[in-house]
C-alpha cells in the first residue's frame, strides 16, 4: 500500500511538472523576446523569435481562464500578428527592420500585462482569472 502510494505521488508530481502551464510560456516568451531584443545578427534574431513564436502557439493552445479570458485571446492574436510581421522582415534580411518591430511586441505586451493584473476588489475578493 506504501508503495502504491508512492507510485501514485510521484506520477501525480512528475504530470504537474511535465505539463506546460501558461506561466511557463509566458516566462519562456520574455527570454526569447529578450535574446531577439539583443540579438547582434540576424541569424539570432531568427532563432530567438522562432522560440518566442513557439512559445505563444503552446499558450494559444493552453488558453485562459475566467472574465478575462476572450480579451487575453485577443492579446494574443495581436501578438502573433506583430511577430509574423517581423518574422517577414527577418526574412527580407531586414534586422534593423525586425528589432524596430520588436516595439510593437512590447507595446502588447506592456498593454496586456496590465489588463491582467487583478484589481483591488479581486485581490479582496478573489477573482476567477487563471
Amino acid at each position: 500500500m506504501k508503495t502504491l502510494t508512492i507510485l501514485l505521488f510521484s506520477l501525480i508530481v512528475f504530470t504537474a511538472q511535465a505539463a506546460p502551464d501558461m506561466e511557463d510560456s509566458m516566462k519562456q516568451m520574455g527570454l526569447s523576446f529578450k535574446q531577439a531584443r539583443e540579438a547582434q545578427t540576424l541569424e539570432v534574431m531568427q532563432r530567438a523569435m522562432q522560440d518566442f513564436s513557439a512559445s505563444l502557439h503552446q499558450a494559444q493552445q493552453l488558453g485562459f481562464k475566467g472574465s478575462k479570458a476572450q480579451l487575453m485571446q485577443q492579446g494574443l492574436t495581436e501578438l502573433e500578428q506583430a511577430t509574423q510581421h517581423t518574422q517577414k522582415l527577418l526574412e527580407q534580411h531586414d534586422l534593423a527592420g525586425a528589432k524596430s518591430s520588436l516595439a510593437e511586441l512590447d507595446r502588447l505586451r506592456k498593454k496586456y500585462h496590465k489588463e491582467r493584473q487583478p484589481g483591488f476588489w479581486q485581490l479582496l475578493f478573489g477573482s476567477d482569472q487563471s
